[in-house]
């Protein structure tokens, strides 16, 4: 569930990375409708949908548990920032998943490819 502050952080991610996210991954926020607006007056939401960061309002992770949110495939992999849907997610989604900062998940999204660990 992202805060005002942690929309704003990843609005400077995006704008860091440039362009866009590649079209055959997703990149999805959960958000509520509250911190949505404050984020929007921030001019924070308008940088996070021209990298193509897509928003669910209202709900946890733990609570998408089919298509078309989790992936079709079920050799699928799910990259999340998130230690709580990280450790419940293959349980509930059957779908393999990684751990990872929210920078190195922009960063998989804009190029395909998971970072090298940074020294």
């Amino acid at each position: 569930h992202l805060s005002v502050s942690e929309c704003g952080q990843l609005a400077a991610m995006v704008k860091e990375v440039g362009g866009k996210k590649r079209d055959d991954l997703r990149i999805i926020g959960c958000i509520s409708r509250e911190v949505y607006q404050k984020a929007q007056e921030q001019g924070y939401i308008q940088p996070l949908l021209d990298f193509g960061v897509e928003t669910i309002s209202d709900t946890c992770w733990c609570m998408l548990l089919d298509p078309p949110v989790i992936p079709a495939n079920p050799q699928g992999v799910i990259l999340t920032n998130s230690g709580k849907y990280a450790h419940y997610g293959p349980g509930l989604t059957n779908r393999r998943f990684r751990f990872a900062g929210t920078r190195d998940c922009i960063e998989v999204a804009a190029t395909g490819t998971y970072p090298k660990r940074r020294q």
